[in-house]
Order: structure tokens, then C-alpha cells, then sequence
């Protein structure tokens, strides 16, 4: 997320997932996206229609929350630690 904010210069970044598979949310909660909806029936695979809920995250939103460690890639702090 940071570097996506950072160096990339990303406003937003989303991700979804299969909505049975529901061990997902804790992993996009973790990395700071936010649930948006759930586009029903989205494909098709192995004889059944999924859902699948997405999330984003804005930058301006997700900086605010940022850990010490991702502030340093926001700011490209991390490429001084490396040298």
C-alpha cells in the first residue's frame, strides 16, 4: 500500500475477493482497505455462480493511518536506510 501511495503516486487502490472465501476480510482490513459492495454473481467457475466483495483504500485516507515503516516509503525515507 505504501509504495502504490508513495512512489507509484496512486490515489486508490482496490481489491476484492470471492465472498465465500470469508478469511479475506481480516487480510483487506489488515492492509487498510475498506469494504465498498458486493457484486453478486460476478463469474462463473466449477458450476456456480460468486460473488465477490470488493475494497479500496484512498491515499489521502490510508496515510493517516500509516505505521512509522510506511511512512518512510511514502516520504522515500526507506531508500536512505538502504544505502
Amino acid at each position: 500500500m505504501a509504495h502504490g501511495f508513495g512512489p507509484l503516486g496512486l490515489h486508490r487502490i482496490w481489491a476484492g475477493h470471492r465472498a465465500d472465501h470469508t478469511h479475506m476480510r481480516d487480510v483487506m482490513l489488515a492492509a487498510g482497505l475498506r469494504p465498498e459492495a458486493t457484486l453478486r454473481e460476478l463469474f462463473h467457475t466449477q458450476g456456480l455462480w460468486h460473488d465477490v466483495t470488493t475494497y479500496a483504500a484512498l491515499a489521502h485516507e490510508w496515510r493517516r493511518s500509516a505505521t512509522p515503516a510506511e511512512q518512510a516509503v511514502l516520504t522515500g525515507d526507506h531508500m536512505l536506510q538502504a544505502v
